[in-house]
């Protein structure tokens, strides 16, 4: 994210609500959002009167530094919508949201909208999460998870060691998708 791009942006148009981020891992780079762009960007929020909706897909998994906050926990930030899923956390079957924000039409206005798309919704299924949140289930699980994670995060680089001829070659430090091209493997040449 470029911050002189985007105060360009909201000169040009001066209609302009929101903006998607990604700070804690920005896909496709994984690159963290510096503080001091954290910082600009959340001047020009204030400035401009625009909401910062900021997914924070995957916070929980954080490997090689120490967590970073989100945006909306700065008490700066005038306006912010932040949203997560458990989805990540538990299980991508589990298509359970969560959203917060500092705009309580915002949030009336959002649940009214959610009533429309899923009239039943999974009540049972959500008191479930609810029970395993408070009792701790899925903080422990979130543990767990990151030491396994941590742990694959190694293998892919001896994998790719092992099997091809690394001509080019990137891999998230923080463990991730993220692995450039240009790989040729030495047994078929391609």
């Amino acid at each position: 994210m470029i911050i002189e791009d985007i105060i360009a942006l909201l000169k040009l148009h001066k209609n302009i609500k929101a903006i998607y981020v990604t700070p804690h891992r920005q896909y496709p780079t994984t690159v963290t959002m510096s503080l001091k762009r954290r910082l600009e960007l959340i001047e020009l929020s204030n400035e401009y009167g625009f909401t910062i909706i900021e997914d924070d897909y995957d916070n929980e998994f954080h490997f090689g530094y120490r967590p970073i906050l989100p945006l909306s926990s700065f008490m700066e930030l005038k306006n912010y919508v932040y949203i997560g899923t458990m989805s990540k956390v538990v299980a991508p079957a589990l298509r359970i949201g969560y959203i917060a924000s500092n705009d309580c039409t915002l949030i009336n206005k959002v649940a009214r909208l959610r009533k429309i798309i899923d009239v039943q919704g999974d009540s049972i299924m959500e008191q479930a999460v609810l029970q395993l949140i408070k009792d701790g289930t899925i903080k422990r699980h979130i543990k767990k998870q990151q030491i396994i994670i941590r742990q694959k995060g190694i293998l892919p680089k001896y994998y790719y060691k092992s099997t091809l001829e690394i001509k080019y070659l990137t891999l998230s430090p923080r463990v991730g998708l993220p692995i450039g091209s240009c790989l040729k493997s030495r047994s078929t040449g391609y």
